[in-house]
């Protein structure tokens, strides 16, 4: 398989319990690898709808893991660092102890992808960020907040920190296992620790602007500080040339701008 090689998006127009619609696609086109990435991945509905979440992220990823099994097709599972809960420091080869429903319905889906037996890779992603990012996500929050002056409820003390993933970076590493045929189980989080409180700084010296928050208490599942060893070392964009081209694809977006830098 070789870089060349055409990715087909598929995003059913129900979801991927449509045990026939999935069957029928990888049966047409009998692709080289699947990567299955369909979830519900927004924690707050994650929380609140117990029964999707588990319909989507649990059973659906057992009808993609049929069908990749069914016509010997290697899957790759995106799966998340959140598996880990605050079991930390972590390896791949360290015990997931999920926190909240979203990092417990992915666990729950390497535990049926590893039963079919075919060929998987099941790649553990960090909170990710930069251009195309759900406006749910907390930095996208902020960098809103900054440029409108919403207020943005911060939870706990601030210093809770992860390994974010730039986009570009883990989309190219994603591509990365599937070229090469890998198999097993990988982290794709950077080495590199940012807390809640250094991104509101460095967004706030990046953009010149403040950003209003209110603290609150602690969010029920949070992760207080992720220790995760990346599977692949180096090449990873640092927070802050993420932030700063996140920032600069955010005001294309919203026609917004900003002189400090």
């Amino acid at each position: 398989m070789s870089t060349d090689n055409v990715i087909i998006d598929y995003d059913l127009p129900d979801d991927i319990n449509d045990v026939a619609k999935v069957d029928s696609i990888v049966s047409s086109v009998m692709p080289d690898a699947i990567i299955h990435a369909a979830a519900i991945a927004d924690l707050n509905e994650s929380a609140s709808n117990y029964k999707k979440n588990f319909d989507v992220n649990v059973c659906g990823t057992n009808n993609i893991a049929a069908a990749a099994n069914k016509y010997k097709v290697p899957l790759h599972y995106i799966s998340t660092c959140c598996a880990y809960g605050n079991n930390q420091p972590a390896t791949v080869k360290t015990s997931l102890e999920p926190t909240e429903n979203y990092a417990a319905s992915k666990s729950a889906g390497e535990f049926i992808v590893r039963q079919y037996g075919n060929d998987y890779v099941i790649m553990r992603l960090p909170t990710m960020y930069g251009p195309g990012m759900r406006k749910e996500l907390f930095i996208y929050q902020l960098i809103d907040a900054a440029f409108t002056s919403k207020i943005v409820s911060v939870y706990g003390d601030g210093r809770q920190a992860r390994q974010y993933g730039y986009v570009a970076d883990v989309a190219s590493r994603i591509l990365w296992y599937v070229v090469n045929k890998k198999t097993g189980v990988y982290n794709l989080n950077s080495q590199e620790s940012v807390s809640v409180r250094d991104i509101i700084y460095e967004i706030q010296e990046i953009t010149g602007k403040q950003i209003r928050f209110k603290t609150a208490g602690g969010r029920k599942g949070e992760i207080f500080n992720q220790q995760i060893e990346p599977s692949l070392s180096g090449g990873f964009t640092t927070f802050r040339e993420g932030i700063i081209k996140t920032i600069s694809w955010y005001c294309k977006q919203n026609g917004a701008k900003y002189t400090n830098g």
